[in-house]
């Protein structure tokens, strides 16, 4: 039998403070930590085996609620392996209006991680703030699972039923064979690899490259190859003239919405390229 995988829940501390006190309470047993997550409320991590650094945990220990998630990822040797958004039903009709959680989904889409949008409370007739009728809400929670797009949908009755359900997470993610079966049987690193007749070309690892960089989908990921033909073009662009670059890069548009990229968006991939990004 696999030996147990140690895994560690991180709590995003944006969360309201009677619900962290409540996780902390029912997870006592559990390792976990109350750190700023830039996506989602919970990250599920299985924990390395490395020997963990003294200065690296003394600091991670006396500032744990500040630091980000690659610091947390970082001091304990962490690698992610499902996040949940937690949303009571008000807060998912403020943000289907605002259309905050299209935002959300995509970056939850662009992590890589697989992950879950998880709705709290009593089910209502109507939507709060849309007056949509939460029926047909499962419908495009139906297509997203059929789109197998990475992003899974769960309804609990209340707060103490969400604990059951992270519980539940940590128990399954113990195990290492449920991880392979839910990649088809394969590792990460297994899926990575590929036979040497199917190499990835020059421009297949360009856009492999960038669609690893948060907010980049295949599409921008071809357009950019079209501004800039490899990486280490853009690379050397980036270095000597950043603010043409981004010119280039913020007329590009989605297919989805037709939404210009954006200068920020655009900032951040410079920023990856040049590993002066703050990952995670």
């Amino acid at each position: 039998m696999p030996k147990k995988q140690q895994i560690v829940l991180l709590i995003d501390s944006a969360e309201k403070q009677n619900v962290k006190t409540t996780f902390q309470t029912h997870l006592e047993k559990e390792e976990h930590y109350i750190v700023h997550l830039s996506i989602g409320d919970y990250w599920f991590c299985i924990k390395g085996d490395e020997e963990i650094d003294d200065s690296e945990l003394k600091k991670f220990n006396n500032n744990n609620n500040k630091l980000s998630t690659k610091d947390c990822i970082a001091a304990l040797h962490l690698t992610p392996v499902f996040i949940i958004e937690r949303k009571i039903w008000t807060d998912y009709g403020s943000s289907i209006r605002s259309r905050h959680l299209h935002e959300q989904r995509g970056r939850l889409m662009d992590s890589g991680i697989n992950s879950m949008i998880l709705i709290e409370g009593l089910r209502p007739k109507k939507l709060p703030y849309t007056n949509q009728d939460v029926d047909t809400l499962d419908y495009f929670a139906f297509n997203s699972m059929l789109r197998k797009d990475g992003v899974a949908y769960y309804y609990t009755r209340n707060l103490q039923h969400t604990i059951q359900v992270v519980k539940h997470a940590i128990q399954k993610f113990q195990d290492p064979q449920f991880i392979e079966k839910k990649n088809g049987g394969k590792t990460f690193v297994d899926c990575m690899k590929m036979e040497k007749k199917s190499q990835l070309t020059n421009k297949q690892y360009y856009i492999a490259v960038l669609t690893q960089i948060p907010g980049i989908s295949s599409q921008v990921a071809r357009q950019i190859s079209s501004c800039y033909k490899t990486l280490p073009l853009l690379i050397l662009n980036s270095i000597k003239n950043k603010k043409k670059v981004i010119a280039c890069l913020s007329q590009l548009k989605h297919t989805t919405d037709g939404k210009r990229f954006g200068e920020k968006r655009s900032l951040v991939v410079i920023q990856y390229i040049l590993g002066l990004n703050k990952m995670y």
